[in-house]
């Protein structure tokens, strides 16, 4: 047997920005050596625009890639400072119309909601000037502060961090503003334009997930290279080290830097069916699952509906009756809350009562 066919490949991390053309062309040589690339493969990858330069994009732009990330955080310059970066509007903007120019495909720009020193007014004031820019994709992260975690997050300001009431007002106003200006909601934190992939995805129903984010293409396997990397093979998921001198020490030994490993269980898989469900299309539909698995939603998750109805009760869904069983929508609201929802979906989180486990915050 062959290469194995890639479906898509992402340089993400901001990786680029860190090599130079040489290391760039022998990853990609790497890569060519080992996997095969056709004409539909999607190649695209995320860059830190204060210090990628025209000449990586091009030479990316050379190699087959036709998407690209810059992830711009903020425009406001008292936010900017604060998080330690340097970007304006008019450098973003000179850099997405050297992208079309080249003919990139799709550009995305990464805004953060929650940065210390943000408010509602500067993240709007932000938003528009994105706007005015018109990538094609935004992605409206929201920044969880984890010192224990991660140690740059000490040096933040915390001080001056939004609360969560602030932080939900931020991702309410600023989707609203995003509507406005013509674009789709994806997901949960993902903003297109209607003429996009990922809107045209969202409109059939076919957008997926998966560790890179929203996708339109679903891949059976994910293989993740790097520090942190995770993989997804034959419904198991493997991590690799987190530390970069342990990482090294195994590669070196002919070692794979696999530090933990977890196998689905059936339950698993269809648990996974109904959260990747609820994060792409924004609903849980209890029909749609037992024609799929010729199951009852309760027969996994026995405590359901005690919670999809606390939801609602919360403004968090909302119910409409398309068939024999009801379907659940997350609102405008159950989209801030979304992994709150989820966690309803997730019997592993049931019990969970260990203050140490870090997981994303919904605000």
């Amino acid at each position: 047997m062959g290469p194995l066919l890639v479906n898509q490949l992402h340089l993400g991390g901001g990786t680029p920005t860190f090599l130079s053309p040489d290391q760039l062309y022998r990853l990609i040589d790497i890569c060519n050596r080992y996997f095969r690339f056709g004409e539909l493969t999607e190649c695209s990858f995320e860059t830190d625009p204060s210090t990628c330069t025209k000449e990586q994009i091009q030479l990316l732009y050379d190699f087959g890639f036709r998407r690209i990330s810059f992830g711009v955080q903020d425009f406001d310059p008292e936010v900017l400072q604060a998080v330690n970066r340097d970007n304006t509007p008019e450098q973003i903007s000179e850099l997405v119309n050297y992208c079309r120019e080249i003919g990139y495909k799709s550009v995305n720009l990464d805004f953060i909601y929650g940065l210390p020193c943000q408010t509602t007014i500067s993240a709007l004031n932000t938003v528009d000037r994105i706007t005015e820019i018109r990538p094609d994709r935004i992605a409206l992260y929201n920044f969880t502060y984890l010192p224990e975690a991660k140690k740059h997050h000490r040096l933040l300001p915390a001080d001056r961090l939004p609360d969560s009431f602030e932080k939900a007002n931020m991702f309410t106003a600023v989707s609203q503003r995003l509507l406005h200006f013509g674009y789709q909601a994806i997901g949960m934190d993902h903003f297109a334009l209607p003429e996009d992939e990922l809107s045209e995805a969202t409109r059939d129903g076919t957008l997926t997930r998966n560790f890179m984010g929203y996708t339109t293409r679903k891949s059976p396997h994910v293989l993740g290279t790097g520090l942190t990397g995770i993989s997804f093979l034959d419904n198991q998921y493997f991590q690799n080290s987190p530390d970069l001198k342990t990482y090294r020490e195994s590669l070196q030994a002919g070692k794979t830097p696999i530090v933990r490993s977890c196998a689905l269980t059936e339950r698993d898989i269809r648990c996974k069916h109904l959260i990747d469900d609820l994060m792409c299309n924004l609903r849980i539909d209890p029909e749609a699952y037992y024609l799929e698995f010729c199951q009852e939603i309760t027969e996994i998750l026995p405590d359901i509906v005690s919670h999809l109805n606390q939801c609602v009760e919360d403004k968090l869904l909302t119910v409409e009756q398309e068939g024999e069983l009801p379907v659940y929508y997350a609102t405008t609201l159950g989209r801030i809350f979304l992994r709150s929802i989820a966690k309803g979906l997730d019997p592993y989180l049931q019990d969970v009562e260990d203050s140490s486990m870090l997981f994303s915050k919904a605000v």
